[in-house]
């Protein structure tokens, strides 16, 4: 889609059913150092890349109504697991019972995992991240993770 942002029209004229986007949100240290570990391709490489996919989302979220983009941070997921997975099945109009809701929330971790402590970030790598957050507003609140 970052590529041929048109497809997303044609995906949504052509669905006969309402297609509906949920953009997940984790620190970019932690997505980019285990990116890096899994794909080999490397730090600043991967930086590009995460900052790329995050443009094509807030592109994404621009061209959609609010009843077709759903962004769910990870950090609010774990801080308050029922009240985020509310908002996430209102959103894809599902209802869910207390007991659902509740057995969800108890497969939520209790604090993320910070894969970006396994990895040695140079001065120039955390202020490319740094300066990509503060491009999208989505990232701010991670702009203190950075230092």
């Amino acid at each position: 889609m970052g590529e041929q942002p048109a497809l997303m029209t044609r995906l949504l004229d052509w669905s006969p059913v309402p297609v509906k986007f949920i953009h997940c949100v984790r620190a970019p240290l932690d997505v980019i150092a285990t990116k890096t570990k899994k794909n080999g391709k490397g730090l600043m490489r991967n930086i590009d890349i995460y900052f790329e996919r995050e443009c094509i989302a807030m592109q994404a979220e621009q061209q959609l109504s609010k009843s077709q983009f759903h962004r769910v941070h990870l950090e609010d997921m774990i801080t308050a697991p029922q009240d985020s997975l509310k908002a996430l099945l209102a959103f894809l109009g599902v209802d869910g019972s207390s007991e659902y809701i509740e057995a969800c929330a108890a497969h939520v971790f209790d604090s993320p995992r910070r894969s970006r402590d396994a990895v040695e970030w140079t001065d120039v790598q955390k202020d490319a991240v740094r300066t990509g957050i503060s491009k999208i507003e989505h990232l701010h609140r991670y702009q203190e993770g950075c230092s």
